[in-house]
């Protein structure tokens, strides 16, 4: 005897499909079970803050007393590299500082 089973899926979820088979379980009808392994990998849940809860005016006071004024301090790309990298360390770290109260996580907004 021959058994012709068909299973639909989405074409994303096709090549996550492993194992395919029928069971030779007896369930009492013309059916078979059929099993197969869908593989899937968990995103790791990143933590953000909400910027509706940042204390922006915290945020310019720190960055303003950490920036200041680059004028004759940048003379060579050399410079402008080292200004940035510290420009850029000081926005994310000034915007931890300062961005208070509600967190939530990628994906959803507690």
């Amino acid at each position: 005897m021959t058994v012709i089973d068909v299973t639909l899926a989405l074409k994303a979820v096709m090549s996550k499909i492993s194992h395919w088979r029928v069971l030779p379980d007896d369930i009492f009808s013309d059916d078979r079970k059929i099993s197969f392994i869908i593989q899937h990998t968990k995103r790791q849940a990143t933590c953000c803050h909400n910027i509706k809860y940042t204390n922006w005016t915290r945020y310019d006071n720190e960055l303003h007393m950490k920036v200041g004024l680059w004028l004759g301090y940048v003379n060579t790309p050399a410079d402008i590299e080292q200004e940035l990298t510290e420009l850029d360390s000081a926005i994310i770290t000034f915007y931890d500082k300062s961005a208070v109260g509600k967190m939530y996580h990628v994906g959803t907004m507690n």
